[in-house]
């Protein structure tokens, strides 16, 4: 099985290139391993973004949040920005599994999963949150209401991946 791991921005337009319909994207991995293990999956390639560390930011640009996809529940669990903007994320990142889930647990993977038992889904709806696709020739942001086609399948192509999610600053 191949494996790509890009370190920076500028790395992954290649990474996705390479990658197949048969490959998978992990973040993570708190679903994909049972997947995995379980032989429900058989990727012919995996690509891990998380080294990158724009993937991992969360920010106030202006009025916008920014949260990187690989931001983990406990991250936005303790954030002050989300704790300040963003407060029923921070409630529900809190809620969700177990204490190594929510360190393992990423928002790129509650939305790619496409549960509809993805705990985050209904706050990104309720703030009217877009999220940011990357794939080899670029990037485009997309209404979160636009991304799931129906349990279990998004709108992602194989080489394309969540990088950050973009959430208005609320006006109260």
């Amino acid at each position: 099985m191949k494996s790509y791991a890009p370190k920076t921005m500028a790395e992954l337009p290649a990474s996705l290139a390479a990658l197949t319909p048969e490959s998978k994207i992990v973040g993570g991995g708190t679903d994909f391993v049972i997947r995995l293990h379980s032989g429900a999956v058989q990727p012919d390639a995996l690509c891990y973004l998380g080294h990158i560390p724009e993937l991992k930011k969360i920010e106030k640009q202006g009025d916008t949040i920014s949260v990187g996809a690989y931001c983990t529940m406990t991250q936005m669990e303790h954030d002050p920005i989300v704790r300040e903007y963003l407060p029923a994320l921070m409630d529900a990142a809190a809620d969700v599994g177990s204490l190594q889930i929510r360190n393992n647990g990423t928002i790129g993977g509650n939305l790619g999963n496409a549960s509809p038992a993805g705990d985050l889904i209904p706050v990104m709806y309720l703030y009217d949150a877009k999220v940011e696709i990357a794939s080899p020739n670029g990037t485009r942001i997309v209404p979160v209401t636009d991304v799931i086609l129906r349990p279990g399948k998004t709108i992602l192509e194989a080489n394309e991946a969540f990088i950050r999610f973009l959430f208005p600053v609320p006006a109260f």
